[in-house]
């Protein structure tokens, strides 16, 4: 639980220039509140919602919108559903389309969905073990953080640029 946690905050360090008191919310905050009122189901789970600029990784750009992270325990998780493919799943559903990257594999996954004017970004990450060492145990911690930010010109260009390569 201390590992957790500790993770835990320092992916809360990357959150800079919070809103002021008042401010509106840019777009994409609500999709965050979505994911995290479906992530709070989840057994095991510390989730937070900030709102603020952010560094996402996948594009490497600064946004600003919101970002949720989930910290939790594949142990606690038990039977439940991977929240990685939970959240994947439910936008889907909801007609949010995957866009421009993803990628899976045994340390994490990461997956942009675009709907509207919206762009969420998930990357998770976990120890997916070290299959050449059989005597290595695996942390149980995953974390999970999601950016909901406005779509932007450049995110544009890229869905058509990939649409029109076939991708």
């Amino acid at each position: 639980m201390a590992i957790r946690f500790v993770l835990f905050l320092s992916l809360l360090l990357f959150a800079r220039a919070p809103l002021a008191a008042g401010e509106t919310p840019p777009p994409g905050c609500e999709a965050c509140a979505y994911v995290h009122a479906l992530v709070d189901t989840i057994p095991g789970t510390i989730s937070e919602v900030v709102e603020g600029t952010f560094h996402e990784d996948i594009m490497h750009r600064e946004r600003s919108g919101c970002m949720l992270i989930v910290s939790g325990s594949w142990v606690e998780l038990g039977d439940s559903r991977d929240p990685a493919n939970l959240i994947f799943d439910d936008l889907t559903a909801e007609g949010w389309e995957p866009r421009i990257a993803s990628g899976d594999g045994p340390d994490g996954a990461f997956f942009v969905l675009v709907k509207d004017d919206v762009i969420v970004f998930v990357m998770g990450q976990w120890d997916g073990g070290d299959d050449s060492d059989s005597t290595y145990v695996p942390s149980e911690v995953y974390q999970i953080v999601v950016i909901c930010t406005p779509l932007l010109d450049e995110d544009r260009e890229r869905i058509e640029e990939r649409d029109r390569d076939g991708n």
